[in-house]
């Protein structure tokens, strides 16, 4: 037998699922195109390429025929509406509609994404400014992973050395320099001699007091800066995906608090709410380090700005930790006052971006006038 699935992975023998979307269809007409996955809770919506593959026989062509029209009606109308988009999560099938001015909104089958460019939600960083992280992540990170395995910085100068023999006597090209050197080591080449040498032996204080090891040249240092957004943007990015994944562990923690008998299902309803806000304020928190990255490094409101981001970043974390306890450890005043603290941050961090992009605005609006 045959089986079908959606990108959910809930799988029917193809003879049951094609019987499912018949009375979908028989039943529901155009509303058939809303119908959803078999599964309980599921919440994908049946799409047309399944049920192409499913209304194969020449007794359903006509269930077939409707089904498509109904979708290509809905399509269009989403289409030619600029205050409606298709949410672009996998076989979700959904539109979304949006206020004006409305920027991040999420569908019903949790998909949080962007209403002008369809990428993930990513306030409080521009649309033009996550475009360009994007593709500065693809170019840059290529070439840390380069440097790092091929180049390292003069001891002396901080010029970046390419190897490109198998020797490990290096000098530096830079002429003011000509520092000789151990590639392994970055020990003194002179001192690679005789007693003298200790190439082998791992000396972790080495350089701790050199001032000029501390030196770099600029395309390294610019590199090491993207660097350290690039990792705190991927970890809060790796957190969030694992925090999504232990969903269900939330899901049961709540059933085990319930199960104790001092809770009923309602008392217990609050650690959703903060793993809510612990979701909302990961997903902000990856971003807000592009946005930090395309802040000049001298404006005012940098400073502002990185001490909003770091109480946000502190409070989260404390959230995350306050989650992860075992449930007979949790403490219900400590959760709540925790999440909605980190709520409030979050409103806070978002209110002062705002403010600036309306300062900005204006600013440019008194430019224009004169």
């Amino acid at each position: 037998t045959d089986y079908s699935a959606l990108a959910c992975g809930h799988a029917y023998c193809n003879g049951c699922y094609a019987e499912y979307v018949s009375h979908k269809i028989d039943d529901e007409g155009f509303d058939a195109v809303y119908g959803r996955c078999p599964a309980e809770k599921c919440r994908l919506l049946l799409s047309t390429t399944l049920v192409g593959s499913l209304l194969t026989e020449k007794s359903q062509s006509d269930r077939l025929v409707r089904f498509e029209r109904a979708s290509s009606l809905a399509r269009s109308f989403v289409d030619d509406n600029s205050g409606i988009k298709w949410c672009p999560g996998t076989d979700c099938g959904r539109a979304v509609r949006a206020r004006p001015g409305i920027v991040g909104v999420q569908c019903k089958c949790g998909t949080r994404f962007c209403f002008q460019c369809s990428h993930e939600d990513h306030s409080p960083c521009s649309c033009a400014d996550l475009k360009k992280w994007l593709v500065k992540c693809k170019d840059d990170s290529e070439t840390f992973n380069w440097l790092m395995a091929n180049t390292k910085p003069c001891p002396k100068c901080g010029s970046s050395i390419e190897k490109n023999g198998g020797c490990n006597h290096m000098t530096c090209k830079n002429g003011a320099c000509k520092y000789e050197f151990c590639w392994v080591c970055s020990g003194a080449w002179k001192d690679h001699s005789g007693s003298f040498y200790a190439c082998n032996k791992y000396d972790p204080d080495k350089d701790k007091d050199n001032p000029d090891h501390k030196k770099k040249d600029s395309s390294r240092a610019a590199l090491e800066r993207y660097l350290h957004y690039y990792t705190r943007y991927t970890n809060h990015d790796q957190s969030l995906r694992l925090e999504m994944e232990a969903q269900v562990k939330m899901e049961n923690k709540v059933k085990e608090m319930e199960s104790l008998g001092t809770n009923t299902w309602m008392d217990c309803q609050y650690l959703n709410e903060a793993n809510e806000a612990l979701h909302e304020c990961r997903y902000a928190l990856k971003f807000t380090y592009v946005y930090a990255f395309y802040l000049p490094e001298k404006h005012n409101f940098r400073v502002h700005f990185e001490m909003q981001q770091m109480e946000l970043e502190k409070q989260t974390e404390d959230l995350s930790e306050l989650l992860e306890k075992p449930v007979a450890e949790i403490e219900r005043m400590k959760v709540v006052n925790s999440f909605q603290m980190a709520k409030k941050r979050l409103r806070h961090l978002f209110e002062i971006v705002e403010a600036r992009q309306r300062n900005d605005e204006e600013a440019g609006s008194s430019s224009d006038a004169l």
